[in-house]
């Protein structure tokens, strides 16, 4: 009979160490997402590819900011599309240090075109007085908003040979844009840290 009491609390013993072990991993944070959409948040499954989850068992879905508790671990947090945001797929590693976690999701192309044609005055004048007479040596070539609309990138024709083509960042911050980096024919992401390294490859991409 002492051995089978024995051996109960044992098992008992074991139970709660791996509850209590359970519980300090468990990651407690808020997820702030925009106004108007619907994230729903899976286990990230690791493998290549984009989708690294399994789309029929989310484990939560989300309308408005929330808290979570979870286990820690990698998991993807998908926005689903709707009528002024891509698809996108934000993958995050929460753990018991993380407090919050934002996701972001970037504008469709249709949403940003109309945004462009509210910011291009502001785009075009922030440029060319940051750069004085460019406009007697230079024409606009390419315009265009990246991310939410806060970020654009400009691309200069050169109107003589003997002058290289010039690619621009700007920010909007404030409700006025800036120019972020230096005239150069490639943006280069490790001269401009402040600027995302998705804005940076698709300002090269114009």
């Amino acid at each position: 009979m002492a051995a089978i009491l024995c051996l109960a609390s044992y098992g008992v013993g074991l139970w709660l160490g791996s509850y209590v072990q359970d519980k300090r991993s468990m990651a407690s944070f808020k997820v702030d997402i925009p106004d108007g959409t619907t994230v729903k948040v899976f286990r990230d499954l690791g493998g290549d590819g984009p989708f690294r989850y399994d789309p029929s068992k989310p484990l939560f879905t989300l309308t408005s900011d929330r808290r979570l508790i979870t286990k820690s671990g990698v998991y993807d947090f998908v926005i689903e599309p709707g009528k002024d945001y891509q698809v996108n797929v934000v993958r995050k590693t929460v753990n018991t240090s993380v407090r919050s976690v934002a996701i972001n999701p970037a504008f469709s192309q249709s949403k940003l075109a109309t945004e462009l044609a509210a910011e291009k005055g502001g785009i075009l004048g922030a440029l060319f007085t940051r750069l004085g007479k460019a406009p007697i040596y230079y024409a606009v070539d390419k315009l265009a908003l990246f991310e939410q609309g806060e970020w654009a990138g400009v691309t200069l024709k050169p109107k003589s040979a003997k002058f290289d083509p010039a690619r621009f960042v700007l920010n909007k911050k404030g409700g006025s844009w800036r120019v972020v980096n230096e005239p150069s024919i490639l943006v280069i992401g490790s001269l401009n840290k402040s600027v995302p390294p998705g804005v940076v490859a698709s300002v090269n991409s114009l």
